[in-house]
């Protein structure tokens, strides 16, 4: 089999033959179009530590979790190739250190819970369901972005209306059952009924098509400027509810019923 000469044949040849086979290959895709533009034009063989830590410290000058995972793109990459039987030299990405970030504590504190939610209420209804299930229903942003109409369940209890949401597929590959509470229930019918009647995925842009990463993104970033809380990222929101939850449940039952950690030293 033929060797792959230059970074944009291998490139090419991943996002063929492994991107394109991801659940979400968009956030993979968006990565390697940002980023990887400075290594397209090199010959794989020319590849040393010097010129990649060079260009992950490019990038880290911006961003160092987009650095840390660009290195862990290009070190896919090369291990595909040389199990693809295309690429013989040395992974030379692995040789260099991810420099981990100290782990996030930051969470929504009682007293900014109040403006988070007012600027959240001032949003349209497909974007307050979106807040406010990761506020108190702790999902993985990724989880919710793709989640289907099919696996949210309403009812009717005797007490007013209840749900729950079946994750299929999660993180750790297993079928997660999560339940709703009641005030999302109802504000997740009202959404629904909005909705046409073919439509599969519970959230759909003005385009037609599920929204991206970066479009969510960008619509919380207004909400918590609007709310003073610009240092808050989605995923604090998930943080956020367990905190919130200490209160009520222990903490076995937060990490493997909510979460949905398989360790939980997580």
């Amino acid at each position: 089999m033929n060797s792959f000469s230059t970074m944009q044949d291998l490139v090419m040849a991943f996002d063929k033959l492994h991107v394109s086979q991801l659940r979400d290959p968009r956030p993979l895709r968006c990565r390697i179009r940002k980023y990887f533009g400075p290594l397209l034009p090199l010959p794989l063989e020319s590849l040393s530590v010097p010129v990649v830590l060079g260009w992950v410290n490019d990038i880290r000058k911006h961003s160092a979790t987009q650095a840390d995972g660009c290195l862990s793109a290009l070190r896919t990459m090369l291990n595909k190739a040389i199990e693809w039987d295309m690429y013989r030299g040395a992974n030379v990405a692995q040789q260099i250190k991810r420099k981990r970030a100290a782990r996030r504590k930051r969470y929504v504190l009682d007293g900014e819970r109040p403006s988070l939610v007012t600027e959240i209420d001032r949003e349209p209804l497909m974007l307050r369901v979106y807040f406010y299930i990761m506020y108190y229903v702790a999902p993985r942003p990724s989880e919710l972005q793709r989640a289907r109409i099919e696996h949210m369940k309403l009812f009717h209890a005797a007490t007013g209306m209840a749900g729950v949401w079946i994750k299929p597929i999660t993180k750790n590959g297993d079928v997660q059952q999560v339940p709703l509470p009641s005030f999302i229930c109802s504000l997740l019918a009202e959404y629904l009924a909005t909705l046409p009647t073919d439509q599969t995925q519970l959230f759909i842009g003005e385009n037609g098509r599920v929204p991206s990463f970066t479009w969510w993104h960008n619509n919380w970033a207004e909400v918590r400027r609007r709310a003073g809380l610009k240092d808050v990222q989605q995923r604090d929101l998930r943080r956020s509810c367990a905190t919130d939850l200490t209160e009520y449940l222990d903490l076995i039952s937060i990490s493997k019923g909510i979460l949905n950690h398989r360790d939980l030293n997580t």
